[in-house]
């Protein structure tokens, strides 16, 4: 028989194991398709939630910064909040005799 021929080879396969074979894999990318489909509708409908949770966080985050900053204005006279989120005396401090 000539090199590198099939029928060379030390491992035969029939016709017939050759199609299930085929056939079986055939059968697991039908399987796999399904649940890939599966998983893309799911993303689908999660990815929506997912934003709306993140919005939701960053309005919790923003409200606790406000009502922190509205406590040490009104717990602390004579300090104001500056905008970078520090504490800064007023003008009135520096004029104390």
């Amino acid at each position: 028989m000539a090199e590198g021929s099939l029928t060379s080879s030390p491992v035969a396969y029939t016709v017939e194991e050759v199609e299930r074979y085929v056939e079986a894999v055939a059968a697991q990318r039908a399987e796999l398709e399904v649940a890939i489909a599966g998983a893309r509708a799911r993303i689908a409908l999660a990815t929506p939630l997912e934003d709306r949770i993140t919005v939701l966080e960053h309005r919790v985050a923003q409200l606790l910064a406000e009502r922190e900053i509205a406590h040490r204005s009104a717990s602390t006279p004579g300090v104001a909040p500056s905008p970078d989120g520090g504490d800064r005396v007023a003008d009135h401090e520096a004029s104390r005799p």
